[in-house]
C-alpha cells in the first residue's frame, strides 16, 4: 500500500464503530415521528331501493359476445390458448 497517497492513510487510520457503539446505535429509541393522517374514507354509492334486477343494454351486448360465433349458442367458457 502506498502511505504517500493520503487516501489510503485515511482507509487505514479510519476508527471502525465497535461492536459496543454498534449496539448503542442499535437500542438507541428512534426519533418520534408525527402520525401521518389518514384519508378520508370514500363514500359508497347509495343502495338502489327498487333493487338492481334490471338488465342493462350493455349487458346485454356482453352477453351475445360470450356466446359467439352464435347469439344463444353455447357460452364460451374457456379459450384454448
Amino acid at each position: 500500500m502506498d502511505r504517500s497517497n493520503p487516501e489510503n492513510v485515511y482507509r487505514r487510520t479510519r476508527k471502525r464503530p465497535t461492536m459496543s457503539e454498534r449496539a448503542r446505535r442499535r437500542n438507541e429509541p428512534e426519533q418520534e415521528q408525527e402520525p401521518v393522517p389518514l384519508p378520508e374514507p370514500l363514500a359508497l354509492p347509495a343502495p338502489n331501493p327498487e333493487g338492481d334486477m334490471e338488465v342493462e343494454p350493455e349487458a346485454a351486448q356482453l352477453d351475445d359476445q360470450e356466446t359467439y360465433p352464435f347469439p344463444g349458442g353455447p357460452r364460451i367458457t374457456h379459450v384454448p390458448f
